[in-house]
């Protein structure tokens, strides 16, 4: 095997010259370093090249990553984290943050409510309501909402694919709250729902290395677990071309949300 640090340049020469899509193939060596096999799917086989002797192994790892919970390790949640969340999450409780969950369209509602004007003050574009709303009519999604003196402060989404395997898949709290540790609430019920439904793993969501919300997620302890893509050309977002990342900070809360949902599938 060639083994490369970061094969983006032969990759994009490769699919110019061969016109054949490669795919980054996770695989954890017998030393427990994580690497990508580089391979093309031809009729009903995966080869690792066609055209070339000799197979392909990329070293870079991505920047991407998942950080995933099993909920069976202990009986009681709790006990599965450090004595400073058990200390924040408790005085979540104390404080009088209270957590409601379903499927009805007030919740929906009332979490979109909060979900964008979270997403507008990071300048996120966000999916539009129907899509939560269709995703929870198929049976795939639970809506989470916090309230703190009867007030909206945020909310989240947790995604069922199997009986084992749920994943928090939308998520927003109002900044001024989170002295009450809104967002450990948020987890905790939503795990909480996972056991008593005798789920076994939780993933906190997708996240990048070295983070703001890596760093927050990497203090439950759970498991880091990679993501991958396959693609030639460095993709960009809006946050990098730098004129319309300042024009979206400067539209108007109404108008984002009307255009968030038309960006937003070809951002995720």
């Amino acid at each position: 095997m060639i083994e490369f640090l970061d094969a983006n340049d032969f990759i994009e020469r490769f699919e110019k010259v061969y016109n054949k899509k490669i795919f980054r193939i996770p695989y954890t060596k017998k030393n427990g370093e994580r690497v990508t096999i580089l391979m093309c799917y031809c009729g009903r086989r995966w080869i690792s090249l066609p055209y070339f002797s000799l197979g392909v192994i990329e070293k870079k790892t991505t920047d991407k990553l998942f950080i995933q919970i099993d909920l069976t390790k202990q009986d009681n949640i709790l006990n599965l984290f450090s004595s400073n969340i058990k200390r924040k999450i408790n005085k979540s409780k104390k404080d009088g943050v209270i957590i409601k969950y379903g499927t009805n369209k007030s919740l929906i509602k009332q979490f979109y409510q909060a979900y964008t004007h979270r997403m507008k003050e990071i300048n996120i574009a966000t999916c539009g309501k129907n899509t939560i709303e269709k995703d929870v009519a198929f049976g795939g999604c639970i809506v989470f909402v916090a309230y703190f003196n009867n007030k909206i402060v945020g909310g989240s989404t947790l995604t069922k694919f199997n009986n084992e395997n749920y994943a928090n898949s939308l998520f927003a709290t109002i900044k001024q709250y989170n002295k009450h540790y809104v967002s450990y609430a948020l987890h905790y019920a939503m795990m909480n729902y996972i056991k008593q439904n005798n789920g076994r793993f939780y993933s906190l969501g997708r996240s990048t290395r070295n983070s703001s919300v890596y760093n927050y997620k990497r203090h439950f302890k759970g498991e880091e677990i990679a993501l991958y893509w396959s693609y030639s050309f460095k993709k960009k977002n809006i946050r990098d071309r730098k004129i319309l990342y300042s024009l979206w900070k400067i539209l108007p809360y109404n108008l984002t949300k009307i255009i968030g949902p038309l960006i937003a599938k070809h951002i995720y």
